[in-house]
């Protein structure tokens, strides 16, 4: 189980982001409370875990019947 978004594992794990420039794309502008801005500063951020593929160990002791009934079906 997974997922190949680019934002998933900060998500999962947490961790902190860059400071990085945000610029307008499909607009002229940005608007944050009535300012418009071509682009603003962004300081970076720290984001806490928030894990939402959790797998206890009954789900970790299905997984494996599945895997084993799965190869002795087909190589028993």
């Amino acid at each position: 189980m997974g997922t190949n978004l680019a934002y998933a594992a900060i998500q999962q794990l947490g961790g902190t982001t860059r400071a990085h420039t945000i610029t307008a794309r499909k607009g002229k502008a940005l608007a944050f409370g009535g300012i418009c801005r071509r682009s603003v500063h962004h300081p970076g951020s720290k984001i806490p875990a928030r894990p939402y593929l959790a797998l206890d160990v009954s789900d970790e002791r299905q997984i494996m019947e599945s895997v084993i009934a799965f190869l002795t079906g087909r190589l028993g």
